[in-house]
């Protein structure tokens, strides 16, 4: 589930987003080497990024992740 947004949004919080902004709910809508490899891949780059920070993960991520019979989901948020 991938989004964009802007980098500063003053009325919805302060300061800047980190540019990738991964959503598992706390690591229980995709396997832990899932969310790892999308945490590598991310680090790999010149961006910052958090995982389950102000971005968990919105209803479709929490709706269909579903690790243990299979079905990942993970919510990229891009500043």
């Amino acid at each position: 589930d991938a989004h964009s947004i802007r980098s500063h949004v003053p009325r919805l919080f302060e300061g800047e987003l980190p540019q990738f902004n991964i959503g598992t709910n706390g690591g229980t809508t995709c396997a832990i080497e899932l969310r790892d490899g999308v945490e590598a891949a991310c680090a790999a780059t010149p961006w910052n990024r958090v995982t389950d920070g102000r971005f968990r993960g919105g209803w479709t991520t929490r709706h269909y992740g579903r690790p243990g019979q299979g079905v990942h989901a993970i919510q990229m948020e891009l500043a």
